[in-house]
């Protein structure tokens, strides 16, 4: 199950597989090339569609996934990749680089939280910089606050500086528009008590069955674990031609 991915995760995942292999060969000294990685982008989502029934969730739960689907991705996938080169990669690049897609931790009141930021840069004053590829529709800023409020603290911990020396923005690759947001103490104790509530509700409950199911359609065919639910298997035998238990 770990090898699966939503339809709506999709482009995303392959999206951001192709910028962090981009950036590391940048650091090798080599230059990305636009055609290049679109065709390498194709190829990986080639890959998905030969065995969409072992890495796409739909097609596990007994989906039909259409050609036309992946022909929209491509187009919209390649579009996405040509903004990131032209337009998003020449504004970051002469930032001191720090760090990209790597898993960290830190500690909130005693809870460890796992990271894995796009993008660390250091600006020419000093400050960090944390930059994360956003490549669905691009929505209400305001709306990626609490996630940049987390990777804001986790990079407070890491570099040993105070939030206010923090820099995060959010990179909509559709548009290739960069947006900053302001992180703010009101912020960061929102985060501090979402990240609490989310972890005690965890540590309140001694099994799987203490968590209530909340079976629907869209939400099972893309769920890894519906064939394994006993509501979420009702619902795709309901919904979904050719499933099998």
């Amino acid at each position: 199950m770990k090898k699966l991915t939503s339809l709506s995760m999709l482009e995303g995942r392959i999206i951001h597989e192709m910028i962090e292999d981009m950036i590391q060969q940048t650091r090798l000294g080599r230059q990305p090339q636009t055609v290049m990685v679109a065709d390498r982008f194709w190829a990986a989502l080639l890959r998905y569609k030969e065995k969409s029934s072992e890495t796409i969730t739909e097609a596990f739960n007994g989906l039909k996934i259409e050609d036309t689907f992946y022909e929209l991705v491509r187009k919209d996938g390649e579009s996405q990749i040509r903004n990131f080169i032209e337009i998003v990669w020449p504004r970051l690049s002469n930032l001191e680089y720090l760090a990209h897609e790597e898993f960290e931790s830190f500690v909130v009141n005693g809870i460890r939280v796992n990271v894995k930021v796009d993008y660390v840069t250091k600006s020419p004053n000093g400050k960090i910089v944390l930059t994360d590829w956003k490549t669905g529709a691009e929505k209400n800023v305001l709306e990626g606050g609490l996630q940049m409020a987390v990777y804001g603290m986790w990079a407070s911990s890491k570099y040993n500086v105070p939030i206010s020396e923090i820099m995060v923005e959010l990179a909509h690759l559709r548009s290739a528009k960069s947006h900053p947001i302001k992180l703010d103490d009101k912020m960061v104790s929102t985060a501090k008590e979402t990240i609490y509530i989310g972890a005690s509700e965890i540590l309140a409950t001694d099994s799987v069955d203490g968590f209530s199911t909340n079976p629907t359609p869209e939400k099972c065919v893309a769920c890894p674990f519906a064939r394994v639910c006993e509501d979420g298997s009702q619902i795709l035998e309901e919904c979904v031609e050719g499933f099998v238990r």
